[in-house]
């Protein structure tokens, strides 16, 4: 039962991100004097960034407003959701692009840019920065399977890094 019970192959998607983080070198879309930096997201502003990642497209603040109220069962007032929009606008995670009187929102960063960056705080912050070390206790020090070997030996192969 090693490390089925955290989520199935969670040592190969973790080396996946690494790997990838590595190549890219991706640690945030904000910059502080030259430095890259990671701007954490709270769980509102992680789900005004769902919506905006899904919808893929500039979304009025009336749209985005129904659909978090309609879809995802929120009960924000209008207030709310544009305190979150100018929380998220000072931190540069929104992207403004006026429509006449009204303004459309789309996200600074994908999806995918925030998970390998988000991937990357994580890995430095709990493990120092070692894939080795993360791996280690993910396993609790037992050893991996023949086939588990073959899947990161595969992984590494594809990647150029073995």
């Amino acid at each position: 039962m090693r490390h089925e019970t955290l989520g199935g192959n969670i040592f190969l998607k973790y080396i996946k991100r690494y790997v990838i983080l590595k190549k890219n070198s991706i640690t945030s879309h904000s910059t502080e004097r030259g430095k890259m930096k990671f701007i954490e997201l709270s769980d509102s502003e992680f789900e005004v960034m769902e919506v905006l990642w899904e919808k893929n497209e500039p979304i009025s603040f009336g749209e985005l407003l129904d659909y978090l109220n309609n879809q995802a069962e929120k009960d924000w007032k209008k207030q709310t959701l544009n305190t979150f929009l100018f929380r998220m606008q000072q931190k540069n995670l929104l992207q403004i692009i006026a429509d006449g009187r009204y303004k459309k929102y789309l996200p600074s960063m994908t999806k995918e840019e925030y998970k390998l960056a988000e991937s990357r705080v994580f890995l430095d912050k709990n493990y120092q920065g070692s894939i080795v070390k993360m791996l280690t206790t993910f396993n609790g020090g037992e050893k991996l399977d023949k086939k588990e070997i073959d899947e990161l030996k595969q992984l590494l192969e594809e990647w150029g890094m073995e």
